[in-house]
């Protein structure tokens, strides 16, 4: 049943095949990026809040990963010289901390950058 079906999904998708080739696709991005001005991208930035956990870092092996919420999170990253910047703010959601290596403090900032 399950060839019967495939053999259907084939002979369904054969007329589509020559309009999917590699050559329509790659003018298709390239139409985009020339829309988008991708060519002259020098910088882009990005940000969010969220979540935040500590991989690794459980007080135990059953326990779950520490969690900091992150009301505030950038990363910038200029191509033009190679360099990255990530700015983020965050405070620890677990009170007390249950971690190995955390602050005991409420909140914490950090910047890095390569």
């Amino acid at each position: 049943m399950t060839k019967r079906w495939l053999a259907i999904l084939v002979l369904a998708l054969l007329p589509v095949a020559p309009a999917i080739t590699q050559d329509g696709a790659s003018s298709q991005v390239q139409a985009a990026a020339t829309a988008l001005g991708a060519g002259s991208l020098q910088t882009i930035q990005f940000s969010g809040r969220g979540s935040d956990y500590i991989f690794g870092q459980s007080y135990d092996g059953n326990s779950p990963w520490p969690r900091f919420t992150l009301p505030a999170y950038a990363v910038t990253i200029d191509f033009a010289n190679a360099s990255l910047r990530d700015e983020r703010r965050r405070a620890q959601v677990e009170n007390p901390p249950s971690a190995a290596g955390l602050s005991r403090s409420s909140a914490s900032s950090g910047r890095s950058g390569c």
